[in-house]
C-alpha cells in the first residue's frame, strides 16, 4: 500500500492545524473573559498589543505551511519536528499570555503587574525560539537562502525579543510593542497576500 505525497501532506498540515487551532482558542478565550470581567481588570495596552502580535504570528504561520509542507517529497523525523515546533512554541505562548484566574469571575487582576512579573520573560523567550525555529524550517524546510529578506524580518524580531527580555523598562517595551507589530503586519504584507498554489 503506497501513501501517496497528497496524504502525507494533510497528515502533516492536519496534526500542526489542531495544535494551531488549540491556540488561537486560548487567545479568545483570553480576550472573551477580558470582555466579560473588565470591571474587575486593570488592563495593559501593551500586553494586548502581544497578544495580538500573537495571533497574527498564529494566522500567518498556517498560512505560510501550506507552500511548506507541500515542497517536501520526503518526510522524516527530522523535518516532521522542525515543523511541528514552532506551532508547540506559539501554542504556549498563546497559554501564557492571559492568565488561567480570568476564568473565575470577579478577581482582581492588574495586567500590567501579570505582564512585568509573570510572563515577559518568558513571552520573549518563546517569541524569539519561534523565530529562530521558523528561520531553521524555511532553510531546511522551504530551501530559503540564509541571506534573505524573510530572514533579516526574523533577526530583527529575535533582537527585539532578547532586548525586552532583558529589559524592564516601560518605555521601551511600549514602543517595541508596536513597532513589532508594525514589522510583523509589514512581514504578512510583503510575504504572505500572494494566493495559494
Amino acid at each position: 500500500m503506497s501513501v501517496s505525497e497528497l496524504d502525507v501532506f494533510n497528515y502533516f498540515l492536519t496534526f500542526s492545524s489542531l495544535i494551531l487551532g488549540l491556540g488561537v482558542t486560548c487567545l479568545l478565550d483570553g480576550m472573551s473573559k477580558l470582555i466579560q470581567n473588565r470591571k474587575f481588570l486593570r488592563i495593559y495596552w501593551v500586553h494586548l498589543v502581544w497578544a495580538l502580535t500573537i495571533v497574527l504570528l498564529q494566522l500567518e504561520y498556517w498560512w505560510s505551511q501550506w507552500r511548506i509542507v507541500s515542497s517536501v517529497s520526503e518526510w522524516t523525523l527530522l523535518l516532521f519536528v522542525v515543523h511541528i515546533l514552532p506551532v508547540v512554541i506559539l501554542f504556549l505562548a498563546s497559554d501564557l499570555i492571559f492568565p488561567h484566574s480570568l476564568i473565575e469571575s470577579e478577581i482582581e487582576l492588574d495586567f500590567e503587574e501579570y505582564y512585568y512579573s509573570n510572563i515577559r520573560t518568558w513571552i520573549f523567550v518563546l517569541l524569539g525560539s519561534y523565530l529562530i525555529i521558523v528561520g531553521l524550517q524555511q532553510i531546511l524546510i522551504g530551501r530559503e537562502e540564509i541571506l534573505s529578506l524573510n530572514n533579516a524580518f526574523r533577526v530583527s524580531g529575535i533582537g527585539i525579543a532578547a532586548l525586552l527580555y532583558w529589559s524592564r523598562n516601560r518605555i521601551l517595551h511600549s514602543a517595541l510593542s508596536l513597532f513589532s507589530l508594525m514589522l510583523l503586519v509589514s512581514y504578512i504584507l510583503t510575504f504572505s497576500f500572494s494566493p495559494l498554489a
